[in-house]
């Protein structure tokens, strides 16, 4: 949980024990923010795991999250895709498609009508507007984002360098056109 400079003193001291004593609640760890660097956890906040100075804040919540960092830029797209080997034996016999929503070149974010395997290997087939042949794009099922909306992150594996920078220039163009 995430407190700003205002929660220093009595009122923080308070909510933390409030929490702590709320069993859902009591493993959450509390970090307070400082706008400006001069707050200690000693000082002013012996309950927080941590005092973050305002201008780390994303590194270090990425740090504290074990967010991993994003390698490249992401665009948001609408394409659809050929997947095949992530998901169940049965409905991996049978044409999958589903829909890329966000692009980067390290990955892609997918919506399915079906579910997928976290940690399968498989591949994703797809056209990138203005192209003219398919992709085919080795990839394992990263992570289940959304379960209501099927919404899967995958990570492409060994990618071959020309597709890898094929969808690198997609990427810029598309980026250099929304700026």
């Amino acid at each position: 949980m995430l407190l700003s400079e205002r929660f220093i003193g009595a009122e923080a001291e308070l909510l933390a024990a409030a929490i702590a004593n709320v069993p859902r609640l009591a493993s959450c760890r509390m970090v307070l923010i400082s706008s400006n660097g001069a707050h200690t956890r000693e000082q002013h906040a012996p309950w927080a795991i941590e005092v973050i100075p305002a201008d780390l804040l994303a590194e270090r919540v990425t740090a504290l999250l074990e967010i991993p960092v994003r390698r490249g830029e992401r665009v948001p797209v609408r394409l659809l895709a050929r997947i095949s080997g992530m998901a169940s034996e049965q409905l991996q016999r049978s044409l999958n498609f589903a829909n890329i929503t966000s692009l980067s070149e390290s990955g892609l974010l997918l919506e399915t009508a079906h579910s997928l395997v976290p940690g399968a290997r498989g591949e994703v087939v797809l056209v990138l507007p203005g192209g003219e042949e398919p992709l085919t794009l080795p990839c394992v099922v990263h992570q289940l984002v959304d379960a209501d909306e099927l919404r899967y992150a995958l990570e492409f594996v060994d990618a071959p360098a020309a597709v890898v920078e094929e969808i690198r220039s997609f990427i810029s163009s598309k980026s250099s056109a929304n700026r």
